[in-house]
């Protein structure tokens, strides 16, 4: 499991940068610098997240991304929220591991006000 922590192990404080080039090489993509992420984050593989611009993520979050976790722009994660897809074999002798990957798209981006009145806001 990769984890996020906010000091380094010397006891430092672990800057938004840092943050930012940790979350970079877990993913294996450029984090815009407009996300915000407040460790700690954990986090089993990486390579299946994509975040938008303006993703603000509080700290204490999981994401188990074996199946895709994508977050659009101006995403809000609130405290402690587990984003899990993992995959069991639905192959499986055992019939009760019947579950496929699910990817979670989660969209933040705003709508402009023609959408906000087609809506009711």
């Amino acid at each position: 499991m990769n984890e996020i922590f906010p000091k380094d192990l010397s006891g430092e404080m672990v800057s938004p940068d840092e943050v930012r080039e940790y979350l970079s090489r877990i993913t294996g993509q450029e984090i815009d610098p407009s996300v915000t992420l407040l460790p700690p984050f954990y986090v089993d593989f990486g390579k299946n997240i994509r975040m938008g611009k303006r993703c603000w993520i509080q700290q204490g979050c999981t994401f188990f991304d074996r199946g895709g976790i994508t977050l659009g722009n101006d995403v809000f994660i609130a405290p402690k929220v587990n984003l899990i897809t993992i995959n069991h074999d639905h192959f499986s002798r055992r019939s009760f591991l019947k579950t496929a990957v699910a990817a979670i798209p989660i969209t933040g981006d705003r709508y402009n006000a023609e959408q906000q009145r087609q809506v009711g806001f």
